[in-house]
């Protein structure tokens, strides 16, 4: 039995350290943009096998940050599912262009959840593709954004370090 718990413990003890390690650090976040997003046309898809599938279109837009600043092309929106009567499921694809012109693919998934104070929890977690040179840091990171408003798609935008 001692040999056993030995092992166990020998076995457990890089992934313990590797934990602690991770509580030290502690999660880091830097301000990258804000981003307020033009969501036009609605298209009600229906109840599929997944949920309530409803289309919004992105018909534009604006963001700006310290290291980017550009515009939300009118090309993409979110593919949104209704999970119950509080609970909706996002899922954006968009594409920016920077105001030097250089191109950028961004999805993001999140939830907007309306508590029961009336106020809504409406996070989302980006990810980006470029084959910019001047943005290619953009390829490697997680980004999280956090709505500024109830009623629009607006966000404050968080590279995660």
């Amino acid at each position: 039995m001692k040999k056993v718990i030995l092992n166990l413990v020998l076995i457990l003890s890089p992934f313990l350290c590797f934990a602690q390690s991770l509580k030290q650090q502690g999660l880091k976040s830097e301000f990258l943009y804000n981003i307020d997003i033009e969501v036009d046309t609605t298209f009600d898809i229906g109840k599929t096998p997944m949920g309530d599938r409803v289309f919004y279109r992105a018909n534009g837009g604006i963001f700006e940050g310290p290291r980017l600043k550009g515009r939300v092309l009118p090309a993409g929106g979110d593919y949104a599912i209704r999970l119950d009567s509080s609970t909706m499921r996002l899922e954006v694809r968009l594409i920016l262009e920077t105001d030097d012109g250089e191109v950028i693919y961004n999805t993001y998934n999140g939830y907007i959840y309306d508590n029961p104070d009336g106020t809504k929890y409406w996070r989302v977690c980006n990810f980006y593709e470029t084959a910019s040179k001047k943005y290619s840091w953009l390829n490697h990171i997680i980004a999280v954004g956090i709505a500024k408003t109830n009623n629009r798609a607006w966000y404050d935008v968080y590279e995660i370090k």
